[in-house]
């Protein structure tokens, strides 16, 4: 009797390469959309309506499972001007907003809807949220200017711990930066302007840098992080002599460990303004889609 071969593991990059070797499937999406994120395999999507913003809920082929008005619960709302959203593994929608009140009034404030149950609305009196991102271990988090020297905010949560988290020195917040958590524990910034990931224990606050250089300054670009830490961004196909045109395509990139980037082979390209919407999906906004990566 022969023995049983020990089976080989698999390449890591081999397979990230195979598994976006094409988009294999796509979701359309209405024409008011104008944001879409996927998070937990779940299409949300941004639309306006009279009183501001409404944030929907949908499944991989488009069928909407909840429909949440930004400010919902708060009686003396007139307008929700929709900042950011996002969902909570427990099917909590987090949705920053800037709320318009009577008497030309106005507030800040984190709207927590359940999928039962009434909703909470927390004052964000002292703090100015440009993303959110719901870390599994210690709650919904805030990237933006506010308490202390911090840039990090934790705005809801059952478990003690911080609840702001400081850049590293030299390290300031720019116009255009993403939020991520991909691990229970960890959260991440990107901000383009320094060309930097920082990456926070959200436990112990320590922060820890890692460059992402851009190959193009003025470009539309965006960045998502894989479950194995894999950066991914969207990047325009252009020399650096060129400028940045209407009709400048984008191509998926992935970081290397030299630093430099990688074009994934045989992915197609996205029209100019298209988004990385999570690590498996593209918000193609010009076609109003999410563009599916196997």
């Amino acid at each position: 009797m022969h023995p049983r071969p020990t089976p080989r593991r698999p390449n890591p990059r081999l397979l990230l390469t195979l598994l976006l070797a094409t988009a294999h499937a796509q979701t359309p999406l209405p024409p008011a959309t104008s944001e879409a994120k996927v998070l937990f395999d779940q299409i949300l999507t941004l639309e306006a309506t009279p009183l501001g913003g409404r944030i929907l809920v949908r499944d991989r082929a488009g069928k909407t499972t909840r429909i949440v008005e930004a400010g919902a619960g708060l009686d003396t709302l007139r307008r929700a001007e929709v900042r950011d959203f996002t969902l909570t593994r427990d099917g909590i929608l987090a949705i920053a907003f800037h709320a318009i009140l009577p008497m030309g009034a106005s507030a800040r404030y984190l709207g927590l809807y359940p999928l039962t149950g009434p909703p909470r609305l927390l004052p964000l009196d002292d703090i100015v949220c440009q993303r959110l991102a719901a870390d599994d271990l210690t709650g919904i988090w805030c990237l933006g200017r506010g308490r202390d020297q911090g840039i990090a905010h934790r705005l809801a949560g059952e478990r003690a711990g911080r609840w702001s988290l400081a850049a590293p020195k030299g390290i300031t917040l720019d116009a255009l930066p993403q939020l991520f958590s991909s691990d229970p524990g960890v959260l991440q910034a990107w901000l383009p302007a320094a060309a930097t990931l920082i990456q926070w224990d959200t436990i112990t606050g320590e922060a820890r840098l890692r460059p992402v250089p851009l190959l193009l300054a003025h470009a539309l670009t965006s960045l998502t992080i894989t479950p194995n830490g894999t950066i991914l961004a969207l990047l325009p196909l252009r020399a650096e002599n060129q400028p940045e045109r209407l009709d400048t395509p984008y191509a998926l990139f992935s970081l290397q460990p030299n630093q430099q980037w990688q074009r994934l082979p045989n992915t197609p390209t996205w029209p100019r303004g298209a988004t990385l919407a999570g690590p498996n999906a593209i918000w193609n906004r010009l076609a109003r889609r999410i563009d599916w990566l196997p």
